[in-house]
């Protein structure tokens, strides 16, 4: 249901609708200046999808020209984008290996009123599919359903963890940085 004009896409190479290339300052832009010009705010949530290669602490938005995205750099534009849109809903679904390590401390984007997802543990591997990442496959499935973040990442965990033993998605929507603790689930459960 989302128009070209409610996306901003960044990517390395020159996809159709491609908004930016992908580099840190196209998407400081895209964080903090693109969704308050696009009314983000506490009844529009702000959404960031993530893919492609990561390490511990790093994704890589462009890694042949050195364009790496860490915790803390997302975590201070994330922040100012709140500061800018007090109560603004931010989700973070981050697909790439070693995806989680952006939600442990001591360099997490966990804060509460954010949703944060990601693929993999802070110290595993996410597995490609056919057509694009197995957890981003089914997680996306159920979002298309219709249904909650909390239960497409139910959904898409439970195969993901029993096809591919070592990948382990991640959720931590109370802000504590600790993913899938007993307190987890009930932010999520509403969006």
């Amino acid at each position: 249901g989302y128009t070209d004009d409610d996306i901003y896409l960044l990517a390395a190479s020159n996809l159709p609708n491609r908004d930016a290339t992908a580099d840190l300052n196209a998407l400081y832009t895209a964080i903090t200046k693109w969704t308050v010009q696009q009314g983000a705010g506490r009844d529009r949530p702000v959404t960031l999808y993530l893919v492609d290669h990561g390490d511990e602490d790093k994704f890589y938005l462009d890694g042949v020209r050195g364009q790496v995205l860490r915790p803390n750099d997302l975590d201070a534009w994330l922040s100012e984008l709140e500061t800018a849109q007090p109560g603004i809903r931010i989700n973070v679904f981050y697909e790439a290996c070693f995806s989680g390590s952006f939600i442990q401390a001591p360099q997490s984007i966990s804060k509460p009123g954010r949703v944060i997802v990601t693929s993999t543990t802070g110290q595993s591997l996410a597995y490609a599919s056919r057509n694009g990442a197995e957890f981003s496959d089914l997680f996306l499935t159920g979002l298309r359903q219709g249904s909650s973040l909390f239960n497409s990442f139910q959904n898409a965990a439970g195969p993901i963890q029993r096809n591919f033993l070592l990948q382990q998605p991640w959720l931590d929507d109370n802000g504590n940085g600790i993913p899938n603790d007993p307190g987890d689930g009930q932010e999520a459960a509403r969006r």
